[in-house]
């Protein structure tokens, strides 16, 4: 058995993958963030896992909401507009990819629920200002959590 919340990480991971975007990735999972900067040369997109909170209603279904986070960064050339809008633009176009797209493997864990809608997205701040002025790397997250029910 997986667990949901690995099945959702590594199905956000292929839908990263199989789309076309503005920005050319590979995405990949993993349990932390921390990357050599001399490594981020090309975009790195990295999904982490992040936790899981479990409900029952009022008629005794068990709810699920999975925590996600989606990591983008970038070792940067410049720190001007010229360079760092089309990131932050790239991670907008993310957020907007995943807003209505429910995840429900068939034949997976998770088949046994329904929903696997997202319920909320944040991205505050938008960017790390910390990194731009002292790395010169462009770090955005992005948290998403989805709601299943039993």
């Amino acid at each position: 058995m997986t667990a949901p919340l690995i099945e959702l990480a590594d199905g956000i991971v292929t839908e990263l993958n199989a789309q076309s975007w503005t920005q050319t990735f590979t995405a990949t999972r993993v349990y932390s963030p921390v990357v050599d900067l001399k490594d981020l040369k090309t975009l790195s997109v990295m999904v982490m896992p992040r936790g899981v909170a479990t409900t029952i209603d009022a008629r005794g279904r068990v709810g699920l909401e999975l925590s996600i986070v989606i990591g983008i960064r970038k070792a940067l050339t410049a720190l001007t507009n010229a360079v760092v809008d089309p990131l932050l633009n790239f991670a907008d176009e993310i957020t907007e990819h995943f807003r209505f797209l429910n995840f429900n493997p068939v034949g997976s864990d998770t088949a046994k629920y329904v929903g696997d809608e997202m319920v909320t997205d944040e991205n505050w701040p938008a960017f790390s200002t910390e990194d731009l002025e002292t790395q010169r790397q462009f770090t955005s997250l992005h948290s998403y959590t989805y709601h299943l029910f039993q």
